[in-house]
This record gives structure tokens, C-alpha cells and sequence, in this order.
């Protein structure tokens, strides 16, 4: 979606133990868009 691009969003990184846990939030009012986004990552060992 075009107009989503060059925007910023501003994301939280946290590490517990092997994870890694990434939050933010895309917020474009004019898009009507507002979303919360949890990314949750785990290390292979």
C-alpha cells in the first residue's frame, strides 16, 4: 500500500533470555489505520 510508505513508526525492544520481543504502534489517522504490532523473535540454537 503506497500510502503507508515513509512513514515512522516508533517500536519498544525488550530481551528476555533467547527472545527478543518488539512492540510499536502504526498510527495514520488519515488512513484510518491504528495498529498495534507485537513481533516476537526466538533464537535458534
Amino acid at each position: 500500500m503506497r500510502d503507508w510508505e515513509s512513514n515512522k513508526f516508533d517500536f519498544e525492544l525488550r530481551i528476555k533470555g533467547d527472545t527478543l520481543i518488539q512492540t510499536g504502534e502504526e498510527n495514520l489517522p488519515e488512513l484510518g489505520v491504528k495498529h498495534t504490532i507485537v513481533e516476537t523473535y526466538l533464537k535458534v540454537k
